[in-house]
């Protein structure tokens, strides 16, 4: 079991470790005897980093964002990586050497030839492999000679040395990568330690579990930032298995991007960049923009020539599954949040490489949407499970999509006066009628809330589900209805109130109770509990979290952090994508299971754009390092008095 401390750190003897590192070119999931999943960023996987430790599995650990440090006995091993770039540093602190190797991935990507092969080099080791290579540079000691164990050759790491992993397209970049940080470990190291300090000190409060939290899951946000090798925006990973084809999602990108807003403003303006050339003419946007190295295009169209099923889902070259529901108005969003942060309107005139501009994009998407709700009280999603509960296929007014279609509408029409008075005269009007239609359609008054879908025959899927709470956050339900709602939510989807499902407390349910039709399902899904159909996903709780804290609701700080203390209890040191008690986790470092510390920017404190500051539910806080509208700001909170300043 794994404890927060007040200076962001999890510490703990575990066995089951599983900690992941991630930086702008590099992955990788920190284990009792390694670093296995090398993975550099377009390529996939390259292989992975074998220390001998002999005796027991456990470890006396302390962990942070892409820092480790474990102990055994006569071992003790530092590793951390760098925020950017493809390095990893370990460090031997003593007082016995250790034989360290490294070791082939588990599988060459599709459509490569060759097999990848571990050889010694001057000074340590590498890793040839037909998708890039490996480097691990020994310095700070003599390094012993070279042994073949029969896994390929080792070097031992004396105590007092170090060594760097370093990942790279070839073998000769891989080296020069190694020995440059090897050249100027303290810079590097300083580099380090300067991040680490800056996600600490955003939220500075005497509790370990929100200390850590918001440490962690800025960590999520700010390391989904993936680049291209020569330095340009490679667009925000969902999380730590989408390295081949390298690819950004609109959903997640979206969600992520929530975090990163109060921080990191211009990676957001980056992803609204990147995302915008996947908007088609007509509006149109598939789930996630494929952004490939020249390895990547050869591995993704290897892996389209062999399936069928992958190829009718994924029709359009640079597309991750075709036309979205969803995405046209999560781009609308990314990019009125962006403005409304910053005040930066220019982004609406930024080129998107292809002739368009922002502006084009959104007018693209929101003559889609004038057309979907002409027909139609509310936008009817087709028959398919493309939208972000995708083992599910919900059709007709789905609460969460019209929720969507909503706040990007509202979003829009201020500036859709001035570019096209007939289109704003249009979804003006939809946007005063769609409340009142919603309630109509999906509104249960004996349960006291939204139905998660009504189907084009008219029959609903009525029970709850949490992805509805983004028409609570977009102002779509009516005062009442949304209070009435918010109490359901909580009455039937936080499990320490809900003793029908039986499990005991152990988060918040993204549905309840199970989808009533087995055959609207596919995948994990089709289990109770299970992925869509129950799983605790910490995305939403962020969500229902902030409205929560906004209204200091008594059950805000469960919401907050209830699903990252269960994360500990099963030694899980990152956010994950989500978990449920009878099938476990998801993904580690989800980017998207941020959403909670943008909960505690808007919701504890009250900063963001249209909020109003106030002192959070905590007696003594301070929020370090906010970007709002210009400005750099810190919020110091004692005895329920908010004091705001710049900060510098």
């Amino acid at each position: 079991m794994l404890q927060p401390t007040a200076d962001g750190d999890l510490v703990g003897t575990i066995t089951g470790l599983a900690h992941p590192f991630s930086t702008t070119r590099l992955n990788a999931l920190l284990r009792p005897l390694g670093l296995d999943g090398i993975a550099l960023w377009g390529h996939g996987e390259l292989g992975g980093l074998r220390w001998d430790a002999p005796g027991e599995r456990a470890w006396r650990v302390r962990l942070g964002p892409n820092r480790a440090e474990l102990g055994r006995p006569g071992l003790r091993l530092r590793i951390t990586a760098p925020p950017r770039g493809c390095t990893v540093m370990l460090e031997n602190l003593g007082p016995d050497a250790v034989r360290v190797r490294l070791s082939a991935p588990r599988a060459v990507p599709a459509g490569l030839e060759g097999r990848p092969h571990p050889l010694a080099i001057d000074g340590g080791l590498a890793l040839d492999a037909p998708n890039g290579a490996l480097a691990l540079i020994v310095s700070g000691s003599a390094p012993t000679p070279q042994a073949d164990t029969g896994a390929g050759p080792s070097v031992a790491l004396a105590a007092g040395a170090r060594a760097v992993v370093a990942a790279a397209a070839d073998l000769r970049e891989a080296r020069r990568r190694a020995d440059a940080v090897s050249d100027a470990w303290q810079a590097h190291q300083r580099a380090f330690e300067r991040h680490d300090r800056w996600l600490r000190t955003r939220l500075e409060i005497d509790d370990p579990l929100l200390a850590t939290l918001m440490a962690h899951t800025l960590h999520a946000a700010t390391s989904s930032e993936k680049r291209d090798d020569d330095g340009t925006f490679a667009g925000l990973a969902a999380g730590h298995g989408y390295a081949v084809p390298a690819r950004s999602y609109f959903r997640d990108g979206y969600w992520t991007s929530q975090a990163l807003l109060p921080f990191a403003p211009e990676l957001v303006r980056e992803q609204a960049l990147l995302l915008g050339s996947g908007v088609h003419a007509d509006g149109e946007a598939p789930s996630g923009v494929i952004h490939a190295s020249a390895v990547g295009e050869r591995v993704w169209a290897s892996m389209l020539a062999r399936d069928a099923e992958l190829r009718r889902d994924h029709r359009q070259p640079g597309e991750w599954w075709t036309d979205h529901f969803d995405s046209p108005w999560l781009y609308a969003l990314l990019v009125w949040d962006y403005i409304a942060w910053t005040g930066d309107r220019g982004l609406l005139q930024a080129d998107l490489g292809d002739g368009r501009r922002v502006r084009d994009a959104l007018r693209s998407v929101l003559h889609r949407t004038s057309v979907a709700v002409s027909s139609a009280a509310l936008p009817e999603k087709p028959l398919n499970d493309r939208d972000w509960a995708d083992n599910v296929f919900r059709s007709g007014s789905v609460a969460y999509d019209v929720a969507l279609a909503y706040g990007a509408v509202k979003a829009s029409l201020p500036a859709l006066h001035r570019w096209e008075p007939a289109l704003h005269a249009a979804l003006a009007g939809w946007l005063h009628r769609a409340p009142q239609e919603l309630l109509r359609q999906l509104w249960l008054p004996g349960a006291g809330h939204l139905a998660e879908y009504r189907r084009p025959d008219g029959s609903l899927e009525p029970h709850l589900a949490l992805d509805s709470v983004v028409a609570v956050r977009y102002g779509m339900l009516p005062e009442p209805n949304a209070t009435e709602h918010l109490a359901a939510l909580c009455r039937e989807l936080l499990t320490r109130h809900n003793r029908h499902q039986p499990y005991g407390d152990w988060g918040v349910m993204c549905a309840y109770p199970a989808y009533g039709r087995r055959n609207e399902l596919r995948g994990k899904t089709r289990f109770p509990y299970r992925y869509h159909n129950g799983s605790d996903w910490p995305y939403l709780d962020g969500l229902l979290a902030e409205e929560l804290l906004r209204l200091r609701h008594p059950d805000a700080g469960y919401a907050l952090t209830r699903w990252w203390r269960v994360g500990l209890d099963h030694d899980w040191s990152a956010p994950v994508e989500y978990f449920s008690p009878p099938f476990g986790r998801g993904s580690p470092l989800q980017g998207w299971s941020s959403t909670p510390a943008r909960a505690i920017v808007s919701g504890a404190f009250g900063i963001g754009p249209e909020r109003t500051p106030t002192a959070p539910p905590w007696p003594d806080a301070s929020l370090n390092g906010v970007h709002l509208q210009g400005k750099h700001l810190a919020a110091h909170a004692s005895d329920n008095h908010l004091e705001i300043k710049r900060h510098d």
